[in-house]
């Protein structure tokens, strides 16, 4: 008897991207041969941004904001900056720095003010004023590793297919939109220039586990960053990426941060499915 394989799934879609893909097609049979003829048309699709339910226990506890800008740092006040020193340079991150090696105009500042804002005076408001210290470039880059979330613009993590189903037991390429770039801005009247450069991604699929690596992904067929999912379910993928931060102000050297901001992005949600083989005998 002449079997041909029916495939529940159309290949296609796997292969498209996000694209909606329909086919037709035609067996028949010659000699011993069993001829497939298929057509496929595809459809440009975007999939809906989802609110995500499930769990992320291996991903940073980040809540879902728009992506990070330098535009934060143009309403910062010294107040913030000292409080970022006070309670953030406990060695909880790479490089982070104790309160008590802050140098220059601003740890004086911000050593003697304590770490709760100084109470406003009863006149002289602009002889206050002119006491706010003149931040350098440590004081700011400092400040936008500590908050680098909401500062440096982490970019999209996408997927490959992006229908929205995937495979068990078949690769899922992923890739992140972040590449290093340059931004402007003024901070408390100092105009500087920062650098963000990606070192490292850690993923997350979301199924449990985890991947390093040095690059950011890419698409099918030649993307290096790939994982499986083992078995059917909602997932919810995600990317931290450690950036390297360094800026300058004006009449300064470049100043390289120690340690590394981070950031972490999440993807839309995808459901891994099963698919089945069936066998039909040719009438």
């Amino acid at each position: 008897m002449i079997l041909h394989v029916l495939s529940t799934l159309v290949f296609g879609t796997l292969l498209s991207g996000g694209d909606d893909t329909t086919s037709s097609w035609s067996a028949s049979v010659s000699g011993s041969a069993v001829v497939i003829e298929s057509e496929h048309v595809s459809q440009p699709k975007s999939p809906p941004r989802t609110a995500y339910a499930g769990s992320t226990a291996s991903m940073p506890s980040v809540a879902e904001a728009p992506r990070g800008s330098v535009s934060a740092l143009e309403s910062v006040s010294v107040d913030e900056l000292c409080r970022s020193y006070a309670f953030q340079h406990a060695g909880a991150l790479p490089g982070a720095l104790p309160n008590w090696q802050m140098s220059g105009p601003l740890a004086e500042y911000c050593m003697n003010r304590g770490s709760e804002p100084a109470a406003e005076p009863d006149a002289g408001e602009e002889e206050a004023e002119a006491a706010v210290p003149v931040v350098s470039a440590a004081d700011v880059g400092f400040y936008v590793r500590d908050h680098a979330q909401t500062i440096i613009d982490g970019g999209v993590l996408t997927f490959q297919p992006a229908s929205g189903e995937v495979l068990v037991n078949k690769d899922v390429y992923f890739a992140s939109s972040a590449r290093p770039y340059e931004a402007a801005v003024n901070v408390l009247g100092v105009s500087a220039t920062l650098r963000f450069m990606p070192v490292g991604f850690q993923w997350w699929p979301g199924d449990g586990t985890s991947l390093s690596t040095v690059s950011p992904g890419g698409v099918w067929p030649d993307g290096d960053v790939r994982a499986i999912y083992r078995a059917p379910g909602v997932y919810r993928p995600g990317v931290r990426i450690g950036w390297r931060v360094e800026v300058r102000t004006d009449g300064s050297d470049w100043f390289t941060v120690p340690g590394l901001g981070y950031t972490a992005t999440y993807g839309n949600e995808l459901t891994a499915i099963e698919a089945e083989a069936i066998l039909v005998p040719v009438p």
